[in-house]
């Protein structure tokens, strides 16, 4: 019997030097793969990234890639790791330089520090353009969960470069998102603000049921030519002020998918959104919206408005609202278009020489009606539409 517990204390103390030798190194020649990889495949089952963690790597890589002439980042890919991953996403912890077609720099961005999620920082090239292109991979075995503060996360002061007159700009060109879970979401305020090399996104991945606020979200992307927000869940959201604004090159919008019951504040939406040529608004409710200051504003393309839909009882503002919409020929309503409680209009319609019977003299609330005004016998600028 004693010889028998000897036996077993000898076999868990070798295992336990085994261990203490293994961590400290010493088989590490016979166990490359267990040295390379150690400590990424730790995870939670609902790993959660940070957004500080984010920024931090982000600025990290491209300041370590700019000090010894590599590309920045330029890409940012949201996906999935596995075991299968290893020959492509090959790299070693702490490496010090970045060096082509491999990752030598890996940081934790996971918001418990748990190393469930990792940022790698990845050139390749791009026969396309003829160049190296430095991309960041936020990997995960499971799928990465956004905070429910997204607001921020890829504006403009957190990211890398400056323009002529000094003020911070964003060299990001795509981002992609294969492995993210939304769900918890409650805001996306200046998530995307001033990604003004952004020419695509597609947000078809998310599923925002808490969604509240998309204040500024994608404001100043003035080079995106396609916007996907079909997964975008919007029943919850009281702000959508500037969420569009400065989109300048975006040719067409589809916002047919959002529910807009609870808005409040729609001022500024689609302001100087000037290459949209459509825009399907029949499905927007307004009823408690009291905020419609420069929402069309400069939309110079716009040729018609379907605000059919709009209840507009509770407006209180309207100030410009269509300001400087030149080609717009009619702006129909329904019903539920009143104007009684609106108190701020000056230039509502000021530059709209295309509605029908315009006068430059009468730009505010005054001819914000369809059809004829029987005690004047003045004709508004709207036109009913059942």
């Amino acid at each position: 019997m004693m010889k028998k517990v000897k036996t077993t204390i000898y076999v868990v103390l070798y295992s336990f030097l085994v261990c203490i030798a293994m961590s400290m190194g010493v088989f590490a020649v016979s166990m490359p793969q267990i040295e390379t990889y150690t400590n990424i495949f730790y995870h939670t089952k609902t790993p959660m990234i940070g957004k500080t963690n984010f920024q931090n790597a982000y600025l990290e890589f491209n300041e370590e890639a700019s000090s010894i002439g590599n590309p920045v980042i330029t890409e940012i890919y949201f996906d999935s790791y596995t075991d299968a991953d290893r020959a492509t996403y090959a790299f070693a912890r702490g490496g010090g330089s970045l060096v082509s077609t491999n990752v030598l720099s890996t940081i934790d961005v996971s918001l418990a520090q748990d190393e469930s999620i990792f940022a790698h920082y990845y050139t390749y090239y791009n026969r396309e353009t003829s160049s190296h292109i430095g991309a960041m991979f936020v990997l995960s075995t499971e799928t990465i969960t956004m905070p429910a503060d997204a607001s921020d996360f890829f504006r403009e002061t957190k990211l890398y470069d400056y323009d002529a007159t000094g003020a911070p700009i964003s060299v990001l060109t795509k981002i992609e998102f294969n492995n993210i879970d939304t769900s918890l979401v409650t805001t996306i305020n200046n998530m995307f603000n001033y990604c003004r090399s952004l020419t695509s996104l597609d947000l078809s991945m998310f599923d925002t049921p808490k969604l509240t606020s998309c204040y500024m979200a994608f404001f100043g992307c003035n080079h995106l030519t396609s916007l996907n927000v079909s997964g975008l869940k919007t029943s919850l959201v009281t702000d959508f002020g500037y969420m569009f604004t400065h989109c300048s090159r975006l040719p067409q919008l589809n916002v047919s998918n959002f529910n807009t019951s609870s808005a409040t504040n729609m001022g500024y939406m689609f302001h100087n959104c000037t290459s949209l040529t459509s825009l399907d608004l029949t499905n927007f409710t307004t009823n408690n919206v009291t905020n419609f200051r420069n929402m069309f504003y400069n939309c110079g393309k716009l040729e018609m408005l379907d605000l059919a839909s709009f209840n507009t009882s509770s407006a209180q503002n309207m100030t410009q609202m269509f300001y400087v919409a030149r080609k717009v020929t009619n702006i129909y309503v329904g019903t539920g278009w009143n104007t009684d409680n609106v108190v701020e209009s000056t230039d509502m319609f000021s530059s709209c020489i295309s509605l029908p019977n315009y006068d430059p003299n009468c730009v505010d609330k005054t001819y914000a009606y369809a059809g004829i005004d029987e005690s004047t016998g003045l004709y508004g600028y709207l036109t009913f539409k059942e």
